[in-house]
């Protein structure tokens, strides 16, 4: 996590397993850039389902002050990513997320969202005694949205604000079993396009257990014909899938990020493992834009030119297959 690299995992008790090892070395050669890491430690395959279980059920609205209702990784998550969207010297802040860690990269999203809301309810930043009355992750999203400035906000400056912090946060979720994660707020661009900040996108395999908690969930959809009717699980951004025979796996690396390498160092060769999930998507995940150092246009400015840059590095990809080659 930085100027533009990704956000996995350390391990909180201070040793470094070999497996997030393995995935941090993975992510900082196909990227090449450094990785901040946070980890959350295993207990086992099932008692980690179950976790994620509990957490989608009864810790859906975590509050730092009650230290029961969050995990020590969700507040280094949440305070790491906070400070990078504070820094103006940080063009970009990049979190790929796996697993258990796309519920805590959604309480974090959760947390800017209501600090989103009080901003835009007071049109200006928090006094010391509003403040109190927050939770300390809302607190601290509050404070860095509003770039500790102090006097009245009018509305267009608050929107300014808020868009010029969110639109440097891109976050990727694989094996999405998150049940809530929406959009905190949503603009126009240079173009007069609506988009949504922060950008976020999921990845899922089509027979990953975990993924069907979340992503690929059929409580996605409204449980009834009611147009008003909100869905259990609500996951805003695009979705792309890996179906066949090749879609049963969970684990970051052999099933998500190694498929993915293959294909970019050999798309003439290879399929896309990742194909939308819907027909309205774009063709090809926006992370791609980010392999082997390259840099995608920034997300906020326009959808009609970063079509044009898809096209343009689709086009280079295919001309020249060896450029990129992991060294």
């Amino acid at each position: 996590m930085g100027t533009d690299p990704a956000l996995p995992e350390r391990d909180t008790a201070g040793s470094v397993p070999i497996k997030t090892t393995m995935n941090t070395d993975l992510m900082n050669r196909i990227f090449r850039r450094p990785a901040t890491t946070i980890h959350n430690q295993t207990s086992s395959f099932f008692l980690d389902l179950a976790q994620c279980a509990v957490d989608k059920t009864f810790k859906t609205d975590p509050n730092l002050n009650q230290r029961q209702t969050m995990t020590t990784p969700s507040l280094k998550a949440a305070m790491a990513i906070l400070d990078s969207l504070h820094d103006r010297h940080v063009e970009r802040v990049i979190v790929i997320a796996h697993s258990q860690g796309t519920i805590i990269a959604a309480n974090v999203v959760r947390a800017i969202h209501e600090a989103v809301h009080t901003l835009n309810y007071l049109r200006r930043p928090p006094t010391a005694e509003e403040t109190a009355q927050m939770d300390d992750l809302t607190q601290e999203a509050a404070t860095n949205l509003s770039w500790s400035d102090t006097g009245p906000y009018d509305e267009e400056l608050l929107k300014q604000k808020l868009i010029a912090m969110l639109q440097k946060l891109e976050i990727y979720l694989f094996a999405n079993c998150a049940d809530r994660m929406t959009y905190p707020i949503v603009a126009r661009n240079e173009n007069n396009e609506e988009v949504g900040l922060p950008y976020m996108e999921s990845f899922a395999n089509e027979n990953d257990l975990v993924a069907r908690l979340g992503i690929l969930s059929p409580l996605r959809e409204p449980a009834s014909a009611d147009p008003d009717a909100e869905p259990m699980i609500e996951l805003d951004g695009p979705a792309f899938v890996q179906r066949g025979r090749n879609s049963w796996g969970h684990l970051l690396n052999e099933h998500y990020l190694f498929p993915m390498e293959r294909f970019l160092k050999s798309p003439h060769n290879t399929q896309n493992p990742f194909v939308p999930l819907k027909a309205d998507q774009p063709a090809y995940p926006r992370l791609y834009g980010y392999f082997y150092g390259h840099r995608p246009i920034p997300y906020f400015s326009g959808a009609r030119q970063e079509r044009r840059e898809k096209g343009r590095l689709q086009r280079q990809r295919t001309r020249e297959p060896a450029r990129g080659q992991a060294t």
